[in-house]
């Protein structure tokens, strides 16, 4: 039964499968549509937008790989990001999609998260056509509100020029910047990948 929040309508909540494997609909080409990992006791929500004209889901059988691809290899944070990365990122992520309900996905994010001490929130976005809506501003208000990413101890971020809208969210600069440290490979797209997993 749908339920109201502040951030919308939620009008699903469904259990999902287990499967790593890429889903091809051989009624859509080249079109990957992505399973992922997710216990019976993680279900999968939808969120209405309150104008009625968008959807946020977190079903990952619903994300479009060839938007979320086309637009994360063209950003100044991945640049040149191959297809297999961004599929495994997904895999490895709490990801929300962002669709017209008329329509296809418009935008996405993902939240790297032991969903109990400290989340990482990466790769969002709203396609450019669909800007200028306060479409982020839901995203994010969906995702803060999300069930399973309640409670953290720590919110973790990178952005270059969208702090206004994460500071919304209470997104601040680190207080204690000397206490973090980081390895940072920038050019990791750029060179042959290196084989994954295996024995």
């Amino acid at each position: 039964m749908p339920t109201q929040s502040s951030c919308g309508t939620l009008v699903e909540a469904t259990s999902c499968q287990r499967d790593r494997s890429p889903l091809v609909d051989p009624t859509e080409g080249s079109r990957y549509r992505l399973a992922m990992v997710c216990g019976t006791d993680t279900p999968s929500r939808e969120w209405l937008h309150p104008g009625g004209q968008y959807v946020v889901s977190t079903d990952p059988a619903r994300l479009d790989l060839d938007v979320i691809h086309g637009f994360l290899r063209e950003s100044y944070w991945s640049t040149g990001i191959t297809r297999e990365v961004v599929q495994r990122a997904i895999l490895g992520s709490l990801a929300f999609g962002m669709y017209a309900t008329n329509g296809g996905q418009v935008g996405f994010a993902r939240v790297i998260t032991d969903r109990a001490t400290v989340a990482h929130l990466a790769d969002v976005f709203v396609v450019p056509s669909e800007r200028g809506r306060g479409l982020s501003k839901w995203l994010m208000s969906v995702i803060v509100e999300h069930p399973d990413l309640q409670g953290l101890r720590r919110w973790l971020l990178g952005t270059r020029d969208a702090h206004g809208l994460y500071a919304q969210f209470g997104f601040t600069p680190l207080k204690a910047p000397e206490r973090l440290m980081e390895r940072h490979d920038p050019d990791v797209y750029t060179r042959p990948p290196v084989p994954h997993g295996g024995s």
